[in-house]
């Protein structure tokens, strides 16, 4: 039986007692997962996939990828976020772990544009926070 730290078989960083040689046989009820925390974020340079139309509902598969620094390899909750400025809007982030070191998380953008103009996303993850906005245009 070992304690400490090591990878799984998915890539997660994991504290707790090795009890098996075998790691894909551990119990998870002697994993502890910890909090994700990250140095930094950049909202300011997205990439996003989709075109936002007013008055239309979001075409599936609307994104935007956030770039992040110094990821621990900790868990993040899932997040729904509401747009300002432009409502109608929510962009949401599926639970996942932050990568040990650099990395990227992908909000899906769902919903109906309320207006023309710029829709802003506040975000909170991982002790650091930033907006990212996303255009949407008329369709006339």
């Amino acid at each position: 039986m070992n304690i400490g730290t090591w990878l799984n078989k998915w890539g997660k960083l994991i504290i707790g007692i090795k009890p098996y040689k075998n790691p894909n046989n551990w119990p998870n009820s002697n994993v502890i997962e910890f909090d994700g925390i990250i140095e930094s974020i950049n909202c300011g340079s997205t990439s996003n996939t989709g075109t936002i139309w007013h008055a239309w509902q979001v075409s599936s598969g609307t994104t935007t990828t956030i770039s992040y620094t110094g990821g621990n390899g900790g868990s993040y909750p899932n997040q729904t976020i509401n747009s300002t400025g432009v409502t109608g809007l929510k962009a949401t982030l599926k639970t996942g772990y932050f990568l040990s070191g650099n990395g990227s998380l992908t909000y899906t953008i769902t919903g109906m544009a309320s207006n023309v103009g710029i829709a802003s996303f506040t975000i909170q993850l991982g002790g650091k926070s930033c907006t990212f906005t996303r255009n949407v245009i008329d369709i006339g």
